[in-house]
């Protein structure tokens, strides 16, 4: 059996198809060679087929490939169509943590930087808040339901 898996890297997710058993593998894969740390979304059973048909109903989000940008609203929709892969809230609080300190230190080190050195780490900082951004908001999803 073959599954459509969502694979998130920073402020995009990847859309791609595997066998089950290989989801894991797949994302270790990946993550050689990824400046940030991946993180599998979920999954749905399917195959190349449904991979395709899943591409093109998020033509709206679509970055390059199989990446799509991964926005509030697209999270939430792979949150309602795939089995996700449920962090618990205290994991999920001491990420959120680690991003805004890795953030803080980011910006901190900017200080004796040059000007386009400090231009690339607010870039940088602002991308990482994205990130922070998107997991209050699924921590928000989580506590309504």
């Amino acid at each position: 059996m073959s599954v459509v898996y969502f694979i998130q890297s920073g402020m995009y997710v990847k859309v791609g198809v595997c066998a089950a058993d290989r989801v894991h593998g797949r994302l270790r894969e990946l993550q050689t060679g990824n400046p940030c740390a991946l993180r599998l979304l979920g999954t749905i059973p399917g195959d190349a087929v449904e991979e395709a048909r899943v591409h093109r109903s998020l033509a709206d989000w679509h970055a390059r490939g199989e990446w799509f940008h991964l926005t509030g609203e697209l999270r939430r929709i792979i949150r309602d169509i795939a089995d996700c892969q449920e962090i618990p809230i205290g994991q999920q609080h001491g990420r959120i943590e680690q991003q805004l300190r890795e953030t803080v230190a980011l910006l901190r080190s900017l200080t004796e930087s040059s000007q386009q050195e400090t231009v690339l780490g607010f870039r940088k900082a602002h991308a990482m808040m994205d990130i922070v951004a998107l997991d209050l908001d699924e921590l928000a999803l989580a506590f309504e339901q």
